[in-house]
């Protein structure tokens, strides 16, 4: 897209790089993009923030419980790649 922004004038008086052209080759490349993304990447930052969160509510609320849970957790996210 950057290149798109710093061409001249000229190049987009060709048919193949009118308005129309761009906007439907800009529209297919970020279905691409986010296709090669996936909504993997959402799901990971949701369910990390989710942890994060919940780790310090438990910490502020009942700490030593706390502390074995986040002690258990290695083993607990462990089993669950495992059975992935």
């Amino acid at each position: 897209m950057r290149i798109i922004l710093h061409q001249e004038m000229a190049w987009f008086d060709n048919d193949e790089n009118s308005s129309g052209n761009i906007t439907s080759k800009l529209a297919t490349e970020a279905l691409y993009v986010r296709g090669a993304v996936g909504d993997q990447l959402g799901i990971i930052i949701q369910d990390l923030v989710s942890v994060l969160t919940g780790v310090i509510i438990a910490l502020v609320t009942y700490w030593p419980m706390a502390l074995v849970v986040m002690a258990c957790f290695p083993l607990l996210a462990s089993s669950m790649i495992l059975l992935a």
